[in-house]
């Protein structure tokens, strides 16, 4: 199964500091200020969309967590996954 590369680039950004002490900041120690980077990063554009599928949103494909889950909602084969029996 040829499976869907599609991704979103994410930039970096500055986002608040959760560990901030802002009486450690001002007296120089290891705080490191009221916020900090985060680097950019590609993230996939898959979404779940039911029991053991999930889907492209730049292209719509489907795509399947397992050969015998395609098997099921392809071909109606069933299996012993669990949740898809009848």
């Amino acid at each position: 199964m040829t499976e869907c590369t599609h991704t979103r680039e994410i930039q970096g950004q500055w986002v608040d500091n959760p560990s901030h002490d802002p009486a450690e900041y001002e007296a120089g120690g290891y705080d490191s200020g009221p916020s900090e980077w985060t680097n950019g990063y590609n993230k996939s554009t898959t979404v779940d969309i039911d029991l053991h599928r999930y889907k492209c949103t730049e292209c719509d494909k489907i795509m399947y967590y397992s050969e015998a889950a395609r098997k099921y909602y392809e071909e109606g084969i069933k299996s012993n996954i669990r949740g898809l029996e009848d």
